[in-house]
């Protein structure tokens, strides 16, 4: 019986490719893949789904928002309107959504350009009730009562997270077209909550 034995070089490049067409996303998930090489090898042997966490140097945030998390929100009774995507939401809808993600909103912030409180809009059945300027000088205790009196956000210089009053929120993903950040989940929040940050360049 006669054995062949292939060159080394053949074999060689035959794991190559079985290792290399094994790193390919998941069917089901909408997030780039990353392959990662073992410490021993500079083959490529591992695959891992990363979200998009680059923002341009120049972001600056420009609004918060807390909303129920993708798990709850659809099943939300709350708001009874058509959910819109973000960028065709009008400024009074009260859910959105982002990439088939979709978001209830309960409190918005919008900050001036030094991160600081300009308007605040708590969400109910009926519409937002919106605070301003006015409504904070005319009742002195409407920011205390709202957790307002130290509001500040904004991106830590690395663009690599958030400083949130005096918490330093990590980015789990950016959303470029809508200009939105999706932060990781904190144990400081209410649980089925998240944190959405909205900035420009």
């Amino acid at each position: 019986m006669i054995f062949y034995s292939a060159p080394k070089q053949v074999l060689f490049g035959l794991i190559i490719a079985l290792r290399l067409t094994s790193c390919t996303a998941q069917p089901d998930t909408k997030l780039p893949t990353r392959c990662t090489a073992q410490p021993d090898t500079k083959l490529p042997t591992r695959c891992t789904t990363q979200p998009d966490t680059k923002l341009p140097i120049t972001a600056r945030l420009v609004a918060k928002y807390q909303v129920l998390d993708e798990d709850l929100s659809p099943n939300n009774a709350k708001c009874d309107n058509i959910v819109e995507e973000f960028l065709q939401a009008g400024p009074y809808a009260c859910s959105f959504k982002v990439q088939d993600l979709e978001f209830d909103i309960e409190d918005k912030y919008i900050v001036d350009s030094t991160g600081h409180i300009q308007k605040y809009y708590s969400y109910l059945a009926e519409g937002p009730v919106i605070y301003g300027p006015k409504e904070f000088a005319a009742e002195p205790n409407l920011m205390h009562s709202n957790g307002l009196d130290n509001f500040y956000i904004a991106l830590v210089a690395n663009l690599g997270s958030i400083i949130d009053s005096s918490d330093t929120i990590a980015i789990e993903q950016v959303f470029p077209a809508e200009k939105l950040i999706l932060a990781r989940r904190s144990a400081h929040l209410m649980r089925g909550r998240r944190f959405i940050y909205q900035y420009q360049e």
